[in-house]
């Protein structure tokens, strides 16, 4: 009774749960949308990049046949040729030729860098994630503008993962994605001035290496600000969803919502 009583007499605030409810609804569909899209464009984009890479392997393939047929037509000539003059000519374009393929075509081996588990688990774990929250997000927002409990629950529990996993790839992040980046950024570097048998420009200012550790600061900075701003709406969703007021209005909507699980027939009067 004295629990009856209190909850009789405590201020209900049903505008929250609604207003959330529609936030919950927009915020849902655009994430979803965005999360869909990602997954096309990873799926996608990988066609397209090998489609690509072929034409232009064959391409590089015709130029190096063209090529390797100039130098076997020069060699047949300076074999052939009995000026002295000419032979030392030949012999100099023979060389330039020699060197232009070695340069160009001298490594036919795939460079095309095989994905690091390390990187993509991580990358699908949190589309997949973000697939399901946004779907959870939509259905909580809908029972939530109908002051149904089981969408404050289920809001609760979408916005309590939203922040544990905020938490989980913050830190995952910070020791592992962006140093591995980093690492692989160098290496390629110090792969491509091996190839080229000297050392690359500056990029403003800094060697390359020292840019990809520039570049690791930054994105750590960027990596803190994107996490405080995506914790920001889960946050206020649990605290306001955790309002006295708010609580009330669930307890209040409650009696209704059993009468309408016991007579699906009777009109919505919230």
């Amino acid at each position: 009774m004295e629990n009856h009583e209190q909850v009789r007499f405590v201020q209900t605030n049903p505008r929250i749960p609604s207003s959330l409810g529609t936030l919950n609804v927009i915020f849902g569909a655009i994430l979803l949308l965005y999360a869909l899209g990602s997954v096309a464009w990873t799926i996608g984009a990988p066609i397209v990049t090998a489609h690509i890479f072929g034409q232009t392997e064959a391409a590089r393939l015709r130029e190096k046949t063209e090529r390797k047929a100039s130098l076997a037509d020069l060699k047949k000539r300076e074999t052939a040729e009995t000026s002295v003059a000419k032979k030392a000519e030949l012999k100099q374009e023979i060389a330039a030729l020699e060197t232009a393929i070695n340069l160009e075509f001298g490594d036919d081996e795939d460079e095309r860098e095989q994905n690091d588990l390390r990187l993509t688990v991580p990358y699908w774990v949190d589309t997949i994630l973000g697939l399901l929250l946004s779907v959870l997000m939509i259905v909580s927002g809908a029972w939530l503008m109908s002051l149904r409990e089981r969408g404050r629950t289920l809001a609760l529990w979408v916005a309590g993962i939203k922040l544990v996993w905020l938490i989980v790839n913050f830190g995952y992040a910070l020791t592992v994605t962006i140093p591995l980046s980093v690492e692989i950024m160098s290496a390629d570097i110090v792969r491509q001035e091996a190839k080229a048998r000297q050392p690359m420009g500056t990029v403003m200012g800094q060697r390359p290496v020292e840019f990809a550790k520039w570049t690791a600061v930054s994105a750590a900075a960027v990596l803190v600000a994107t996490s405080l701003v995506s914790a920001i709406y889960p946050a206020i969703t649990v605290w306001l969803l955790n309002k006295k007021t708010v609580k009330a209005a669930f307890e209040v909507a409650r009696p209704r919502e059993k009468s309408r699980a016991s007579f699906p027939g009777a009109p919505d009067t919230t």
